[in-house]
């Protein structure tokens, strides 16, 4: 059965001017309407040269070492070393610096160095977003902004074939694309099962529930300053709708601890490549998502436990990210939830949190990397100098003195690396509450 990775794929609507000045460069036609704008000249690197690759047909791409093999229909536009090209494939693309380049009648050979966004565009921001194109391109008109939108989709199957599927204008003005549209279960993952040799020492730790569904868009804006190797600023975010549901089993005997951080459930468990075009300039953004787990559990106790909660959100993570002053996070969530009431037998006392969670990697032409975390999570403590059992609240036995407490909650993280340099923030406790305290 063949996985299916739907990837969107992008063309700018740059600002609507009723005719093209001097000072800026034509886009060449085609049947989107975004042809018929205009590019500031002085927004892109005066050695680029814009090639309609609509035209080749590739025998050879390999971006690894830069060389690059294809027949061209039509007059190739002059290309000589130093030329930066920003390579586009149809599926997969990338940016290089020319330092070789030959011709034998249609057939073009060329050799380079890998290069990134700040050898073509320069004096400008550009803004890639997949949500409230037309807002924000109207907020962009009479400044130096480039805006992009997407208009089309890549479907990749298990063996890494790609195939490219168009979106209908009709699709596009609804808005109801999300950029980042997936959901994970890992219902019944087991973060531990120690028992030492004697048997007096035993703990379990499992996500009896852990699912999540998200629809998420996209908004980055980064600001070139001259032929910078590095952007002057730059801000990104994912925003929408995420909804869970945790439920945590905790079984423990005798005194333990146990914590890990970004312990790995799955690498790549969505691998995928967003596209913009900017007139003829190509813009590819791969994501990797991976889904990772926290946990921290500290235990003095003979203990069952389960609890759990629903939520639905809406979330905001991200940055603002300078190159004098570093990162700031970007973090709100809104959420409505429902407790999933505790089964509990205990004595002794425990402290137990666990997150099961997506990250989400972008990485722009292997050079500008962001990254986002969205991390629920469950927090509870009890404890209990005689046994006590509980059943969805209600006290079944108990003697002496006693509680249980149990939290919901929220963590964003957002980072960015940046040519060879990684800024990341802080974890961001957007908002814990307690589901409920036993006897309250």
């Amino acid at each position: 059965m063949k996985k299916l990775f739907l990837v969107f794929l992008s063309i700018v609507s740059v600002i609507v001017i009723v005719s093209c000045q001097k000072e800026q460069m034509p886009v060449e036609n085609s049947d989107d309407a975004a042809s018929n704008e205009c590019i500031p000249e002085n927004a892109i690197n005066p050695n680029f040269v814009m090639v309609d690759w609509s035209k080749a047909t590739f025998s050879l791409y390999d971006a690894e070492h830069n060389r690059f093999e294809f027949d061209y229909t039509g007059e190739m536009p002059e290309i000589v070393p130093g030329s930066v090209l920003s390579i586009d494939t149809g599926v997969e693309g990338c940016i290089c610096k020319v330092t070789s380049y030959s011709v034998s009648g249609n057939h073009v050979v060329l050799e380079g160095e890998t290069g990134d966004l700040t050898d073509v565009f320069m004096n400008t921001t550009l803004v890639l977003s997949t949500n409230d194109y037309d807002e924000l391109a109207t907020k962009a008109i009479g400044q130096n902004r480039i805006v992009a939108k997407p208009v089309a989709c890549i479907v990749e199957d298990e063996e890494g074939n790609r195939s490219e599927q168009f979106i209908s204008p009709q699709t596009r003005a609804s808005k109801t694309v999300h950029i980042f549209n997936w959901s994970f279960d890992k219902s019944g993952y087991k973060f531990f099962d120690y028992k030492n040799s004697s048997g007096t020492v035993s703990c379990c730790a499992k996500m009896a529930e852990s699912y999540v569904k998200a629809n998420l868009d996209l908004y980055m804006s980064i600001e070139f300053k001259g032929l910078s190797v590095t952007p002057k600023k730059m801000e990104a975010y994912l925003t929408g709708g995420v909804s869970t549901s945790q439920k945590l089993v905790l079984d423990a005997k005798g005194n333990y601890h146990k914590e890990q951080k970004a312990g790995v459930i799955k690498n790549n468990a969505l691998s995928t490549s967003i596209k913009f075009v900017i007139g003829v300039v190509p813009i590819y953004i791969s994501v990797q998502t991976d889904i990772l787990y926290d946990y921290v559990i500290d235990a003095k106790a003979n203990l069952h436990f389960e609890t759990g909660f629903l939520a639905s959100t809406q979330t905001k993570v991200g940055f603002n990210w300078t190159k004098d002053n570093g990162i700031k996070g970007i973090s709100s969530i809104s959420n409505s939830f429902n407790v999933i009431y505790p089964t509990i037998t205990f004595k002794g006392t425990a402290d137990a949190q666990a997150w099961v969670y997506p990250r989400v990697r972008l990485e722009l032409y292997s050079i500008i990397g962001p990254s986002f975390e969205i991390k629920p999570y469950l927090r509870a403590h009890a404890e209990a100098n005689a046994e006590c059992k509980l059943n969805k609240g209600n006290i079944l036995s108990a003697s002496g003195s006693w509680y249980v407490a149990g939290y919901m909650g929220f963590d964003l993280a957002a980072g960015l690396s940046l040519a060879g340099k990684t800024w990341p923030t802080p974890n961001m406790n957007v908002v814990e509450k307690q589901l409920f305290r036993i006897p309250r």
